[in-house]
């Protein structure tokens, strides 16, 4: 009992910091005079926050999902960039930090991340594994059209057109498909506190951002 209560003080701890960390973040963002101290961080944030995830799963029993994910993630962004036929036609800035073939590595995490967490979220509410799949998908590009707005003011990336196509939101819903059926095919079971957390976090992060920027 101590040993379950005392997992449960540190899972709630980690949460804190993830949810500290988007604060902080947010408000450096939105203040001129710290803009470009907290814009250089971002990558560091996007790795702090994988790693603080970590604490509420067992990486031994999921690495493969996880890393199957990751690299789902990064090669579509990949495709994506280089075609345009995916997503439609964008770039990538140097906000993300290091670019391989025009793309950041930390995105593929980006994507794990969301993943995780939505999945867990959809997970308490539902019990049929293809409504678990579709819902967290679809809270995935909602929570896109919410970062949307952020990422292209900040400079993470930009739309060859002035305004963000609608194939990007169909594609996300696709991509996000395939990553929650790969959380279902490996019968992963997340702590419903990480997309408590996560979520929470870029919820505020982004609400904040849309009208402080």
């Amino acid at each position: 009992m101590k040993l379950f209560q005392m997992k449960n003080k540190t899972q709630d701890l980690i949460g804190f910091l993830i949810v500290a960390f988007h604060l902080v973040g947010m408000v450096g963002l939105s203040t001129e005079s710290y803009f470009s101290i907290f814009i250089s961080l971002v990558p560091y944030n996007l790795l702090i926050t994988f790693l603080l995830c970590c604490f509420y799963i067992s990486f031994q029993n999921y690495y493969k999902p996880m890393v199957l994910i990751a690299m789902i993630g990064f090669v579509i962004e990949v495709v994506g960039v280089k075609t345009g036929v995916l997503f439609g036609e964008y770039h990538y800035g140097s906000v993300l930090g290091f670019k391989v073939l025009g793309v950041p590595l930390v995105i593929g995490l980006n994507w794990l991340v969301l993943s995780l967490a939505t999945h867990s979220i959809m997970r308490v509410f539902l019990n049929n594994r293809f409504s678990i799949i579709c819902t967290a998908s679809l809270l995935m590009v909602l929570l896109d059209l919410l970062i949307e707005p952020v990422a292209i003011k900040l400079g993470f990336w930009t739309w060859d057109s002035s305004f963000v196509p609608l194939q990007n939101y169909i594609m996300w819903f696709f991509s996000a498909f395939v990553m929650q059926y790969v959380l279902i095919k490996f019968n992963s079971s997340i702590n419903y506190k990480l997309g408590l957390y996560v979520i929470s976090s870029q919820l505020i992060f982004f609400i904040y951002l849309v009208f402080n920027l």
